[in-house]
């Protein structure tokens, strides 16, 4: 609401002003028979839409149609025409105006050049084209010839815009604030002798006489003060040659003989003035950047008269030497007398050069006497900037640069230069340029690299360059380097010989005194052996977090208080799977395992917690969980106390949700079967633990493949038929069954046709009769379960599509081949990598299922070249490898080489009408002793076989490359 009266009061304001100044213009100005347009309505209006924006746009066409048809009679149609005209014009003009990014008031001179293009030509130019439209149409009554109407339209609305709309916007730009009161007053003076000028002229026979001196003086007031100034002075000037001269029409031959003439001259002495006073400001403006740079670059400035031998400085000159801070002209020679003795010489020497002509310019640094009496060094430069017209030198200018701390700092450098150059760890110093570019190594970093300082001093810095072999600085690190953040890293070089090493890089900002980043200084410290360390270490925590997670159970290191709360210092990623909460947010947040458990189990979990750390026993128990699946977990841990007494509790969390299910369905099974023994006598045995004599149902003597007898046997009989490796187990189990009361293990026991079987027994003490504990239970043929965990074993080590060991069984195998390698070092063991060649064309091409059989293909032709003692396996991908026992390099690459040549000449058929031909490359390497302390494992040699194959594939593949060693750190 209040947005919206402010609006309406500015419409209201508009059409006030609008009706008084064309009353003003009507009575004063422009005579009845000259009203083709209100020129100062004109001009107003853009003054309004450029300061109020296109919300006044209602009130400046209202303002105009009202003036038009009742001040300056004109009629209904050409009021309506006008009208439309006006507003069609100023719209377009604001609307490009916004667009070019103008803001509704003027904020610098950039927006002014905008301003006069658009509003002072493109305007004015719109209304006129649209006024002659609508007098093609006759919907505007031309008072004379349309092209004379049209002219006179234009130049009166371009000179309303010029003497009134520009004025304002200014004096708005430049605020009258920054006027001196001197160029005022002048002005002031001026504008009355204009007055009176333009008076005169409707009085003088020669009125031309009179028409130059206000051009000069407008173009005076345009150089020496402002626009603002200018424009108004000459706006007032042409509003009063217009008042005075809106007769001369009517008086024959004068200055003006018509219209167009005086609305020309108008316009063009504003514009002059417009023109002037804008490049006089650019000129001013740069001469002001000049002198600010000068300031702040403390720079001194001379300049030397040759011809009257006078040097006249600047302020920063004579404050360098502790001189009052003023500009001030002296002898030359007085000058010269600051100057070191010693110096003097060489100054003198470089004057002579430069004058005659033998150097272009002179450039020394002198000792100069500051007031103190100390001496500063200042960087002198000079050049020659005029000469006389038979080339002699009139002029000398140049500048002074106090470099005294720069000279000071030497000594300092070169103390710290001594230093850095005993140093162990290497240093360099890179200048903050585009390339970084090296302007000092010191000895280290030669013993590290190989490369002498004079092969990397003055070149960029190759820490900064992109690579693909070395770990260097990124560009986002670059990027804060340069915005002062010290940066550290580890990264991998390469020395000048080709061998790998690794670095601890640290880089530090370095500042000059005027706090400007200027150097970079780059640390670098050899940490090879100590990564190979690092690396070995990080390999055996990731190998023995490989083998926990393989773990089908969660392993776990708690504390528990004395309230039963634990805390978890590690979990293994099982746990997850098991409480659907993560490793870490169980370390943080350790009740999460008890919300995941069901209520109902809640506190007897707590309880066996509790009960467990006051007996410091053994804590295991059973208990049911709701997420992420309801089943059943089992949780077991043994308390450990470390030497400042706290008590640490190593175990695992287990999924029993299986064999709970399983128990729950014997149970029932068990309870069925007891009652179906007493018709069935199926898979029912029953022990005498004090005659140590059991019982067998008919359906065991069945499994055993023996003849049923309805008479107990000793518990020998039974032992007897026990796989020896399984007899400790069962001894010991029936031992303890007259404390336990119950049995419950799997063994294997040898049936009447000589193969083995696994069962398993259990049972519980179930009665006592005259005396006598008896155990009564099932005996579960349990060989299939067996056979199909053998089976999961075997397929964990097989790779799935070829049939042939995976890269975990192959790498194991490896292991083996390597320990027995070490134990006994004349044997000779070679490894053969090959990788199928242009494997992900035939992908692309054919299909997944087509790469598939060509894997199977290559699988069968090797396995057919292969011996049974040889391990053959898919690392993965199209890459396999193969463990040749006894066998030296050079018979591993004559096996390479026929492998080779089989896979090619045994192209794929895979359909009747396709066949793909297939090849490999191969890479083959032979075990061969750590030498030196070198910590070689199995891995390095499949490591060397890949260079080997690196190489072959690189060679143009289809081809056999054997690794041979260079040195022992290769």
């Amino acid at each position: 609401m209040a947005q919206f009266s402010t609006y309406t009061g500015q419409n209201l304001l508009v059409l006030v002003g609008f009706f008084c100044l064309s009353w003003i213009e009507h009575q004063w100005i422009l005579d009845p028979h000259t009203d083709y347009l209100p020129f100062i309505t004109f001009g107003f209006s853009i003054a309004m839409l450029t300061r109020f924006g296109c919300w006044v746009l209602p009130g400046v066409a209202s303002g105009h149609f009202i003036s038009v048809l009742l001040i300056f009679n004109f009629d209904l149609m050409s009021a309506l025409s006008t009208t439309l005209a006006i507003a069609i014009s100023f719209y377009l003009c604001i609307l490009v105006l916004r667009q070019q990014g103008f803001s509704y008031q003027l904020q610098a001179f950039n927006d002014l050049r905008l301003f006069i293009l658009i509003a002072v030509f493109a305007t004015p130019l719109i209304f006129t084209l649209l006024i002659a439209f609508f007098c093609s149409l006759d919907l505007f009554a031309a008072q004379h010839s349309l092209v004379a109407d049209s002219v006179h339209i234009l130049l009166a609305a371009i000179a309303g815009v010029l003497l009134f709309t520009t004025p304002i916007n200014a004096l708005n730009l430049m605020r009258l604030r920054a006027f001196s009161e001197t160029k005022v007053l002048f002005a002031l003076v001026v504008m009355l002798v204009c007055f009176v000028e333009a008076f005169i002229l409707r009085w003088t026979p020669e009125p031309a006489l009179f028409l130059f001196p206000p051009v000069i003086i407008v173009i005076w007031l345009a150089d020496n003060t402002s626009l603002a100034l200018t424009s108004l002075v000459s706006a007032l000037y042409m509003t009063m040659v217009l008042l005075f001269e809106k007769s001369s029409l009517q008086q024959g031959p004068s200055l003006f003989p018509n219209e167009v003439i005086r609305w020309m001259y108008v316009c063009s002495m504003q514009a002059i003035a417009i023109y002037v006073s804008v490049r006089a400001h650019t000129t001013r403006k740069q001469l002001d950047l000049f002198e600010y740079s000068i300031r702040a670059s403390r720079t001194g400035t001379w300049e030397w008269d040759l011809k009257t031998d006078l040097v006249t400085v600047n302020a920063e000159w004579n404050h360098m030497l502790g001189r009052a801070p003023t500009t001030s002209t002296h002898q030359q020679h007085v000058l010269a007398s600051l100057v070191h003795p010693d110096d003097t010489a060489l100054l003198e020497q470089a004057i002579d050069k430069t004058l005659s002509g033998e150097q272009n310019r002179f450039s020394e640094t002198l000792r100069m006497q500051h007031t103190d009496g100390s001496w500063r060094f200042i960087l002198s430069q000079g050049d020659i900037t005029e000469r006389d017209i038979n080339d002699q030198p009139l002029r000398f200018y140049g500048t002074h640069t106090d470099v005294t701390e720069q000279h000071q700092n030497y000594d300092q450098l070169d103390a710290l230069k001594r230093a850095a150059d005993s140093s162990k760890t290497g240093i360099m110093l890179a200048c903050n340029d585009e390339f970084f570019t090296l302007y000092y190594v010191n000895d280290a970093i030669t013993e590290m690299t190989g490369f002498w300082a004079d092969d990397l001093l003055l070149r960029p810095c190759w820490l900064m360059q992109t690579s693909e072999a070395d770990q260097n600085f990124s560009a986002e690190q670059l990027i804060a380097l340069r915005h002062g953040k010290r940066m550290a890293f580890t990264s991998r070089q390469t020395r000048r010989s080709g061998e790998i090493f690794w670095v601890q890089l640290v880089a530090e900002p370095v500042y000059n005194g005027q706090q400007q980043l200027s150097h970079i200084l780059i640390m670098m410290s050899d940490i090879t052996q100590d990564r190979r360390q690092n690396l070995s270490n990080e390999q055996q925590n990731e190998l023995l977090k490989g083998l926990v997670n393989q773990v089908p159970v969660a392993m776990f290191q708690m504390q528990i208080d004395a309230q039963g709360h634990i805390s978890f210092s590690y979990c293994s990623e099982k746990v997850s799977e098991l409480f659907g909460a993560s490793a870490t947010q169980l370390k943080l947040e350790s009740d999460l395992l008890f919300q995941s458990v069901d209520p109902d189990f809640t506190e007897a979990l707590r309880a066996s917690l509790i009960n467990a750390r006051r007996a410091m026993s053994v804590w295991r128990h059973e208990f049911r969980v709701t997420r992420p699946n309801e089943g059943w977990r089992e949780c077991h841990a043994l308390p450990s106390v470390q030497d400042d007494g706290t008590v640490i509790w190593h175990g695992y969390f287990a999924d029993i949700t299986q064999s709970k299910n399983l128990q729950n369905s014997l149970t029932t099974l068990t309870e069925q079967l007891r009652l179906a023994q007493h018709t069935a006598q199926i898979g029912y045995w029953r022990y005498d633990i004090v005659n140590k004599e059991i019982y067998w149902s008919e359906f065991i003597y069945q499994m055993l493949g023996k003849t049923p007898q309805r008479r107990p046997f000793s518990l020998t009989n039974q032992l007897n038929l026990i796989h020896q490796a399984d007899l400790k187990i069962v001894i010991d189990a029936f031992d303890a069954l007259e404390t336990t009361g119950s049995i419950n293990i799997e063994y294997r026991m040898l049936m009447a046709d000589g193969k083995v079987k696994w069962f398993h027994q259990f049972g519980d003490s179930t009665e006592v009769s005259n005396g006598h504990r008896q155990i009564q239970g099932m005996l579960q043929d349990i060989t299939h379960y067996k056979s199909l965990e053998l089976k999961l074993v075997t397929q964990a080590l097989t790779d799935e599509l070829t049939g042939i060991a995976n890269r975990r069984a192959f790498v194991e195998q490896l292991e083996q081949e390597w320990n027995l390698f070490l134990r006994n070092k004349q044997e000779n063991v070679s490894i053969i990598l090959l990788d199928i060649d242009y494997f992900k064309r035939v992908n692309d091409n054919h299909g997944h299922e087509a790469g598939d059989e060509v894997l199977k293909h290559v699988t069968q032709v090797i396995t057919s070249q292969i011996r049974k003692s040889d391990t053959f396996g898919r690392l993965g991908g199209e890459e396999f490898a193969i463990i040749v026992r006894e066998a030296e390099l050079q018979q591993a690459t004559e096996l390479a080489e026929k492998l080779r040549s089989k896979i090619e000449k045994a192209p794929l058929q895979l359909t009747r009408k396709l066949n793909i031909a297939v090849t490999a490359s191969f890479g083959v390497s032979q075990f061969r002793l750590p030498s030196d302390g070198e910590p070689t494992e199995a891995t390095d040699m499949l490591f060397a076989a890949d260079k080997a194959l690196y190489q072959a594939k690189n060679s143009g593949r289809n081809r056999v490359c054997q690794y041979i060693a260079t040195s022992s750190t290769e």
